[in-house]
């Protein structure tokens, strides 16, 4: 169970990198996270 949340915080994290360098739209993360 342990790798499994690894695994998924990797991902999350990878997405994070992603819409960082333009690979992702910015509708799929929060856009409150960022006006704040």
């Amino acid at each position: 169970t342990h790798q499994v949340r690894v695994a998924m915080t990797n991902e999350a994290c990878q997405n994070i990198i992603d819409f960082f360098q333009g690979k992702m739209p910015a509708s799929t993360i929060n856009p409150q996270v960022f006006n704040k």
